[in-house]
């Protein structure tokens, strides 16, 4: 009996226990889903739209601002353009000091021609006065008729020698024209046609010392190096600029509203910000192997062409002044032949006044001091034109501007025919 209401009480415990958790589960279950509830409702104050339920909406007005720059590109893209700038800059000194060469040798052309056409006027002169007095030596009975028109030949020599003279001044002042961008149809006389020789550049000085100036100086060389220098500058950015990140911002500037049911309320202000940094991989930038590869092609044939560049300046130093030096020995024997013509014409002359002299020894006479009077010219000419080409090759052309003074050529008038 005592056993039975053991057992008895022991099972009414039991369930009274079991009761009373269930209860408390219960409870508890109850309470959990109210602070839920109640958490979702002050969401749902705070954060309208963020409700997870139908027929919701939500809208952000504003303005998105956003940039982006590759620093490694933007480096040595910069490098690059400054050098090719410089190298335009030196091309253009190099086109001026062609151009003022140009002009310079066209001067002195335009020079030389019309001394021709003096020399050639005085040639004529002397055969029509030998011409003159061989006719009246005719008449008189003392000279013979062949020695007359062989005089008369020679004047005639003269004469086209003048016209092709005349010919050759129009010609050279029309290429000056062209050159100084003129009206074509003008024609430039000098006003004074003595040409002689101009001493610009010393040759004393040591080839070494001369080349080496040119290669400090010459506008060629310095475009030839600013050329590698981009060329270089564009090699570093294939292989070192796509290391160098890419850097970008965004910034979002409006606001954020919505509610449910198409509700425009609970509007209010939203700001957004995000910084990128990142590198490109493949064409133009990580591993890009064959911009590498065409880059340095690109240096190696810039390289090659400095190369050839100074190779050339040195060579018109050399020349020039090899040119100079022997057009400045050849001046001296030319004034010397000079000397020795002018002196067998007087000589001959002087002769045929006392009937000693020959016609044919006055005529060959005469037409000697003709042809070295052109010689000299035409050395004297060379000469100053070497020294300008010369003062070109040391690059001290356009920084002297020692260009001729056109100072001396009359104010263009309309092209006239000339007798």
């Amino acid at each position: 009996m005592n056993t039975r209401n053991y057992c008895r009480s022991i099972c009414r415990q039991s369930c009274a226990w079991l009761a009373r958790g269930i209860s408390m589960s219960s409870l508890r279950a109850r309470k959990w889903s109210k602070r839920m509830r109640h958490k979702r409702a002050q969401s749902s104050d705070f954060f309208p739209g963020s409700r997870r339920v139908s027929r919701t909406a939500s809208y952000s007005p504003g303005a998105i601002v956003a940039a982006q720059t590759d620093l490694g590109d933007a480096i040595f893209k910069e490098l690059e353009a400054h050098q090719l700038t410089k190298a335009a800059r030196h091309g253009l000194d190099a086109q001026r000091a062609e151009t003022v060469l140009g002009a310079a040798q066209r001067y002195f052309d335009l020079a030389a021609a019309q001394e021709a056409v003096g020399i050639a006027r005085e040639a004529l002169r002397i055969s029509t006065d030998y011409a003159t007095q061989i006719e009246r030596a005719v008449d008189a009975g003392i000279a013979f008729k062949g020695d007359a028109l062989r005089v008369k030949v020679q004047q005639q020599k003269d004469e086209i020698a003048l016209r092709r003279a005349v010919e050759n001044a129009r010609l050279a002042s029309a290429k000056l024209v062209q050159l100084l961008h003129l009206e074509p149809t003008i024609e430039l006389v000098l006003r004074d046609v003595s040409l002689v020789p101009l001493s610009i550049v010393s040759t004393e000085e040591p080839l070494g010392a001369l080349v080496a100036q040119a290669l400090a100086a010459r506008p060629e060389t310095r475009q030839s190096a600013a050329l590698v220098s981009a060329a270089q500058h564009a090699k570093n950015g294939a292989i070192y600029g796509p290391l160098i990140p890419t850097v970008g911002g965004q910034a979002f500037f409006g606001g954020l509203g919505g509610g449910m049911n198409s509700e425009t309320g609970h509007f209010g202000e939203s700001e957004d910000y995000v910084a990128l940094i990142g590198w490109r991989i493949g064409p133009g930038g990580l591993l890009d192997f064959g911009n590498m590869h065409a880059q340095q092609a690109r240096l190696r044939s810039a390289a090659l062409t400095a190369d050839k560049a100074t190779d050339q300046v040195a060579n018109e130093v050399v020349t020039s002044r090899a040119r100079v030096q022997s057009l400045e020995d050849q001046i001296a024997m030319a004034k010397q032949s000079l000397t020795d013509a002018e002196e067998a014409l007087r000589l001959g002359q002087e002769r045929k006044e006392f009937g000693v002299g020959v016609v044919l020894e006055t005529i060959q006479a005469e037409q000697d001091l003709s042809r070295v009077r052109n010689d000299y010219l035409n050395i004297v000419t060379d000469y100053n034109k070497t020294q300008y080409s010369l003062l070109r090759a040391l690059g001290q052309l356009s920084a002297r501007e020692q260009s001729p003074s056109f100072s001396g050529i009359k104010r263009p008038v309309k092209a006239s025919h000339q007798k």
